[in-house]
């Protein structure tokens, strides 16, 4: 998650709850710490069973709708 406090926000907003300042406070170090995450996980296409070429035949008008380099 990008933004821990902004999601969890919302979601105290939707049910019209409270957030205390320490929850703000936590949030604001989750958010700090994922700011900073790099996962040291690879993948590549072929482990599931993809290719270049399949994404370009069969996905890219969606790749040019959602201006996606091709």
């Amino acid at each position: 998650m990008r933004n821990p406090r902004e999601a969890i926000e919302k979601a105290y907003a939707h049910f019209g709850w409270p957030m205390s300042d320490a929850l703000r406070q936590r949030l604001d170090e989750a958010t700090q710490r994922q700011e900073k995450f790099q996962s040291k996980h690879e993948y590549t296409l072929e482990e599931y069973g993809l290719s270049k070429d399949w994404i370009q035949r069969d996905l890219g008008e969606l790749l040019d709708y959602y201006k996606l380099e091709r």
